[in-house]
């Protein structure tokens, strides 16, 4: 009961990952550990200037209708299919431990550094929210006052359209992805998790094993280019073209 009473700001909005909060109305105080608190000079209180963060980061998070890892089992651990102690990256167990773990451990910006960095979860559920975010480039940017602003996309590409089972979620349609990437990317924030665009989509595409292909150092099988389209239209003369 001694932890300082915070009353939130009555023009702030709270849902829930879904974007579904119900009709706004009053918000209560709550009580905030004080080691959660800012000084006031830090967050332009007292009449003071306002002071930027260090950091501001990213999440862009899987917000579908089933949550990443729900059906987990951690008897699963123990076989080559085991999530391990941390999950992947999508879930949000993996998520929770990277701030607490990675941010607020940090000697520059963590918890003895007076917290000096901000976390914003971006939910996207489906391919097309995705792709809406390909158009809000810099409204994201804007929101995001920190000295340096950064993007952790804790999400996997994927070649084929939504199902919306447990299975796939996480999942989200490729040009979306990397589209919303890229224009995060031109605004200003950079991407810093698992790569920047253009490298994970070199990577996830398996393209360099085409063109590492003919360098021996490789050691990789010998491969082409295919077009789909020709593939589909006619395998025999897609295989003697190639």
């Amino acid at each position: 009961d001694t932890w300082p009473r915070v009353v939130p700001r009555q023009d702030i909005l709270f849902v829930d990952r879904s974007g579904s909060g119900g009709p706004p109305r009053p918000l209560a105080s709550v009580r905030v550990p004080i080691e959660r608190l800012r000084p006031a000079s830090a967050v332009g209180g007292g009449g003071r200037e306002r002071q930027p963060v260090a950091l501001s980061l990213l999440l862009v998070r899987w917000g579908g209708r089933h949550r990443v890892g729900e059906t987990y089992d951690a008897q699963e651990d123990e076989s080559d299919g085991g999530w391990g102690k941390y999950g992947s990256p999508p879930c949000d167990w993996y998520m929770s431990a990277f701030v607490r773990e990675g941010l607020l451990a940090h000697p520059a910006i963590g918890a003895a550094a007076g917290r000096n960095f901000e976390v914003v979860s971006l939910f996207i559920g489906t391919s097309p929210e995705m792709s809406a975010v390909a158009k809000l480039g810099p409204t994201i940017a804007a929101l995001l006052p920190g000295l340096k602003k950064a993007s952790f996309w804790m999400l996997w590409p994927a070649e084929w359209e939504d199902f919306g089972t447990t299975d796939y979620a996480g999942y989200v349609e490729k040009e979306a992805f990397f589209a919303a990437m890229r224009a995060c990317e031109a605004a200003g924030v950079r991407s810093t998790f698992p790569h920047p665009a253009a490298q994970y989509e070199l990577i996830t595409s398996k393209s360099w094993m085409v063109t590492l292909s003919r360098r021996p150092e490789a050691a990789l099988p010998a491969a082409v280019f295919v077009d789909r389209a020709a593939v589909v239209a006619d395998p025999p003369g897609a295989a003697r073209a190639a």
